[in-house]
């Protein structure tokens, strides 16, 4: 397989799992890499680390380099953000030498990176580098920040990068850019790449399983594979928010299938 040791699941997509369950599907499907999200039923990540059902396990996968982040809800830009799940994660993540926690936008999409977004984007990271974490921040292209271009201007007025998870099915279907273009602006903050598929259905745009959608991930991964082939790929199935959608298993049984092809 390509670079096997570089694919991961988002436990998004096994919520109702513990630790050692959601690794036990991942390693029994072929994926070795965890980005952690929610465990046991919700997503409050802090709390469930440390359940005793998750904590041993969280220490085994961190110090063997198999988890590539944590996934906290903060909004870089949000005037009003609430640093207490920060503050939790930021400190679990140092304790266990995990490097990133991935944040979002915290403003819709059609909220312009004007003098407001910046600066509380700037606010927000004073405050955050203020607590002496070692762990970065890496914020994800979702919400107010879909589109690659929005996030380099943000990066321009910041007047410093931040690491970047790229959700890639949402700078092409959300921000309307060609991935090429999307990984020209983004590759050299990019640590970590999203990629799902979905279709339009009766207006709507619906997640399905890999290689049913009309994301071109043959094509996406092949590019991926030239240009950064390092770069942890994380299948992103998002049953906790859409219960609607057929077990991670055959999900990640289409994955293998369709996209993971040999080298």
């Amino acid at each position: 397989m390509q670079n096997q040791h570089r694919w991961g699941i988002s436990t998004l997509g096994c919520p109702e799992l513990s630790l050692p369950e959601a690794a036990a599907l991942a390693e029994r499907c072929g994926f070795r890499l965890l980005e952690l999200r929610a465990l046991s039923g919700n997503c409050k990540l802090a709390s469930n680390l440390k359940l005793p059902e998750n904590a041993g396990e969280f220490r085994r996968l961190a110090g063997e380099g198999r988890i590539t982040l944590l996934g906290s809800g903060f909004g870089l830009s949000d005037p009003e953000a609430d640093f207490r799940e920060l503050e939790e994660l930021s400190e679990i993540a140092d304790a266990a030498g995990i490097a990133h926690i991935r944040i979002f936008g915290g403003m819709p999409f059609e909220h312009p990176v004007d003098d407001a977004a910046v600066a509380a984007a700037r606010r927000n990271l004073e405050h955050y580098r203020a607590l002496g974490r070692r762990c970065r921040l890496a914020l994800e292209t979702h919400d107010g920040y879909s589109s690659a271009a929005k996030c380099t201007e943000l990066f321009r007025r910041l007047g410093e990068p931040l690491p970047v998870v790229w959700d890639v099915h949402h700078t092409v279907n959300i921000g309307g850019e060609p991935f090429r273009e999307s990984f020209g602006l983004l590759k050299e903050n990019v640590i970590e790449v999203h990629l799902k598929d979905s279709r339009v259905e009766s207006g709507r745009r619906l997640a399905c399983l890999p290689a049913e959608g009309d994301f071109p991930a043959a094509d996406f991964l092949a590019f991926l594979t030239e240009h950064s082939p390092a770069t942890p790929v994380i299948f992103e199935y998002e049953k906790l928010w859409e219960p609607h959608l057929l077990p991670l298993e055959t999900a990640l049984e289409a994955f293998r299938k369709n996209w993971m092809r040999p080298a």
